[in-house]
């Protein structure tokens, strides 16, 4: 299992779409950061970009699709097999990877934003307790985001079939957000729970059982499929 997760991280910092969606995410971050009023404290800043985050969820979906999906049509699952790895390491070193691409991709703006608003206004020692318990909340909450394109990509074992159908489910949820339960969706689901932490609306217990949840389900049916696929 060493081997291959050297190997997988060995892959993901020579994965020029992981560079470049790294990119783009700190370039909208700064765009979408311009929109509303000017921050006025440090926490504003790193709210404001926590709450524009679930906007950038298709970057992570289109990652998540390249960096899984990729790997079924290259033959790379099937080679790792052949090799004698057993099943649930591949899955476990994928899921660990794939979930550090993502938290890099989402959460590099959100940490710079949160040091540039440091260095620009300053912080108070209850400012940096929130900021911190909410940087912890933010990344278990991306975990679980992060974990439905890397379903998808066991699930279809492709690159299209793979980026499709979470691209459709990111518009549902967007749609469900904006609608008349609001309140409801957004507490479980974890795109709507990154901007609820914005306002301080979620308690701490909501947030990691709630997530666990969406997390636990997720590499159980990616382990259940995989583990029963017949891969040729």
């Amino acid at each position: 299992m060493r081997r291959i997760l050297k190997a997988e991280f060995y892959k993901l910092s020579r994965m020029k779409s992981f560079w470049g969606l790294l990119v783009i995410s700190c370039v909208l971050s700064c765009i979408l950061l311009l929109d509303g009023s000017p921050p006025a404290k440090s926490l504003d800043v790193f709210n404001h970009i926590l709450y524009t985050a679930p906007l950038l969820y298709v970057l992570i979906m289109i990652f998540g699709a390249l960096f899984i999906g990729s790997d079924f049509e290259n033959r790379t699952i099937q080679s790792y097999i052949s090799a004698g790895h057993k099943r649930v390491h591949i899955l476990l070193v994928k899921i660990i990877v794939h979930l550090t691409g993502c938290i890099s991709i989402l959460c590099l703006p959100l940490f710079a934003g949160a040091a540039a608003g440091c260095m620009l206004f300053g912080i108070t020692s209850a400012s940096l307790s929130a900021l911190f318990l909410k940087s912890v909340l933010a990344i278990w909450i991306i975990c679980a985001m992060a974990m439905l394109p890397c379903l998808c990509g066991f699930l279809f074992q492709g690159v299209g079939k793979a980026l499709t159908l979470p691209l459709v489910l990111f518009f549902v949820m967007l749609f469900l957000l904006n609608g008349r339960h609001y309140p409801l969706v957004a507490a479980v689901l974890p795109m709507g729970q990154l901007r609820l932490l914005c306002f301080d609306q979620l308690t701490s217990l909501n947030v990691f059982l709630t997530n666990f949840l969406w997390i636990f389900i997720c590499c159980i049916w990616a382990y259940w499929n995989f583990s029963r696929t017949d891969l040729k």
